[in-house]
């Protein structure tokens, strides 16, 4: 299981995206250029000490991760999908892409994705924070896999 973040801005939302992908058992893979230095402390803050225990890929550009990815689909998070990610039925090689803080991602990114998700908000609301959005879809994709965080206790 995948979590793309698409030149991430916030290193608190990064970190925060770590450590959530090492609770749930994500690939975390990352696009270049970052809006914070990666050895930020911020970001170490944030991730604490969950960052060893997850799988960090590091991409310089969108074309360096298409060609270097694994089999799977890419799965955009986005408020305008029509799809519903808690109906969706995820594959464990599917690639959840979230899109930078400020301007998602732009539009040859997203025709470059197989399906677009929505998580179901209030009208009139815009969006969630992407360390939510994609603690959403983590727990709803590994949930579709039979794991429960509480059968591992």
């Amino acid at each position: 299981m995948n979590i793309v973040l698409y030149e991430p801005e916030i290193p608190q939302n990064t970190g925060s995206i770590i450590r959530s992908a090492s609770c749930f058992g994500f690939k975390v893979h990352l696009i270049e250029p970052f809006g914070f230095v990666f050895s930020s402390k911020k970001l170490k803050r944030s991730s604490m000490d969950y960052i060893s225990d997850v799988e960090i890929n590091i991409y310089s550009s969108w074309p360096d991760f298409l060609s270097k990815k694994d089999q799977g689909r890419i799965l955009l998070l986005t408020p305008h999908a029509t799809h519903l990610h808690d109906t969706f039925h995820y594959e464990k090689t599917d690639y959840i892409l979230m899109g930078k803080e400020s301007s998602g991602v732009p539009e040859n990114v997203e025709n470059a994705c197989d399906i677009s998700l929505k998580i179901p908000m209030l009208p009139g609301k815009r969006s969630l924070n992407v360390a939510v959005s994609s603690g959403i879809v983590m727990c709803s994709m590994a949930r579709g896999f039979s794991f429960s965080p509480i059968s591992q206790i």
